[in-house]
């Protein structure tokens, strides 16, 4: 009987232990992810969420109230806001990259399907660095465009739209 109980108890304890395990965030190796702003991105047609900043993860919604989400703050000499890139070129970007603006390393974001749109999320982005640089690569990893946003001022979210016919013929960035 002790041993039924002690055995059940384990079991009870190994299966509560691996649920708490499957709900952290653990961080991806340090060494291949640059330290930078960057706080999370997901492509709204892909079902994928990576954060280059520490750590990737896939965001699953939960029976929890999430309508209220902290806001984050930046320090004084910081901004937050958002990215939004939208893929209206009627084709498939094989890669998204962006350029950390503390050690100006080269960040690939990932792939933006034609129609998809990209959501990049920054925290602690310098405000002296007025530039969101950002270039798109095809399927066979040539850098077809690239582009150099002035964010000045921005409070909240920088749009950019990519338009074109089978390619990137124009990229237009709003800032809000």
């Amino acid at each position: 009987m002790i041993k039924k109980l002690f055995s059940t108890v384990m079991l009870l304890t190994l299966m509560a232990v691996s649920l708490t395990a499957c709900d952290k965030k653990e961080p991806v190796s340090s060494d291949i992810l640059p330290e930078g702003p960057i706080v999370s991105s997901t492509v709204t047609s892909v079902s994928t969420a990576t954060s280059a900043s520490v750590s990737a993860s896939v965001e699953t919604s939960t029976s929890e109230d999430v309508s209220a989400e902290p806001e984050i703050q930046a320090p004084e000499d910081a901004v937050s806001f958002e990215v939004v890139i939208i893929n209206q070129c009627k084709a498939d970007i094989g890669m998204v990259s962006v350029i950390n603006p503390f050690d100006e390393s080269q960040m690939d974001i990932g792939e933006l399907p034609d129609g998809g749109v990209l959501n990049l999320s920054y925290t602690d982005w310098p405000k002296d660095v007025t530039a969101f640089d950002v270039a798109f690569y095809n399927k066979a990893g040539k850098m077809v465009s690239s582009s150099s946003i002035d964010i000045t001022g921005v409070t909240k979210r920088v749009t950019i739209s990519l338009s074109g016919d089978k390619s990137i013929d124009k990229v237009k960035g709003t800032v809000e």
